[in-house]
């Protein structure tokens, strides 16, 4: 695993790549909307033991990436940001992993650019969003606690997350690890710009109806939608409504877990590598 950077006109992005000599991928892993690179840990390793090359992103405003102004804090540029760090890289074609709002844009991406998306894995979101499920998500991200202790941020975070359904603890000190930064009063504080949810909640005014974006994907993409029994981001009738809406899905659920499926689970892993195995060829990049 080797840390990157590229520059894109919305800022540096950093980024992990596992086994960047490998035959299979490269598959591009993108977070939920508050977290980081290295939730994506464990699949890295489980895909790169495969030969897969896997590459794991901050996107702007999180983790080790650059800051943007707050407006610029958008689904829409976050696309053009993933166009870029894509064709910066001149990756001719990409499986894309996303989880929440990674998953959002892994479905626009594969919208526009579908000559360049091999296969997607959407992580617990889908083409709609009721509107209360998007007021809890908006009180919930407006949260930006500063802590006095690594203690006191761990209780916190046991709370947040706990609906992925983490049943290691070393899991648990994993995420732990990788949640918070330090400030220079020697404080913890989430790993994030709070900007980005200030903006978020103000343009909040209702559900969120991604259907159009979702029946241009082209219908020979392979896609992997996944969903946690207790989510209320992604809906039992939504995520029906895909798996009748697209010829080539395969859809699974978690028992026991809300939003989003952790992809630290051993089966969950498992699940995912073999899927890809079954549904990518070489690379051409």
């Amino acid at each position: 695993m080797e840390k990157r950077s590229i520059a894109t006109s919305f800022g540096r992005i950093i980024y992990l790549d596992w086994n960047h000599q490998g035959k299979l991928g490269p598959v591009i892993c993108i977070h939920g909307i508050n977290r980081n690179k290295r939730d994506f840990d464990y699949l890295a390793k489980t895909l790169a033991r495969s030969d897969f090359r896997v590459i794991a992103i901050d996107v702007p405003g999180r983790g080790e990436s650059e800051y943007m102004q707050a407006d610029l804090y958008t689904y829409e540029n976050y696309g053009k940001i993933l166009l870029e760090f894509i064709n910066g890289l001149d990756l001719q074609r990409c499986i894309l992993v996303g989880t929440s709002m990674g998953g959002i844009i892994s479905m626009m991406l594969a919208s526009t650019i579908p000559q360049k998306i091999e296969a997607l894995v959407i992580n617990d979101i889908g083409p709609y969003t009721d509107y209360s499920a998007m007021i809890v998500l908006s009180k919930y991200l407006c949260m930006y606690p500063t802590f006095s202790s690594l203690d006191e941020a761990n209780k916190f975070l046991r709370v947040m997350l706990k609906p992925l359904g983490l049943l290691k603890e070393k899991h648990w000190q994993h995420m732990l690890r990788h949640s918070f930064r330090n400030t220079e009063e020697g404080k913890y504080v989430l790993d994030f710009d709070p900007e980005i949810f200030r903006n978020h909640r103000e343009k909040i005014t209702g559900s969120r109806n991604l259907w159009e974006i979702w029946h241009n994907i082209d219908q020979n993409i392979p896609i992997l939608a996944l969903r946690g029994e207790l989510s209320r981001m992604l809906s039992k009738e939504t995520f029906t409504k895909m798996a009748q809406s697209h010829q080539r899905i395969s859809c699974l659920e978690y028992t026991g877990v809300g939003h989003a499926p952790s992809l630290m689970d051993h089966k969950q892993l498992e699940d995912i590598k073999s899927w890809l195995l079954a549904n990518s060829s070489e690379k051409q990049n």
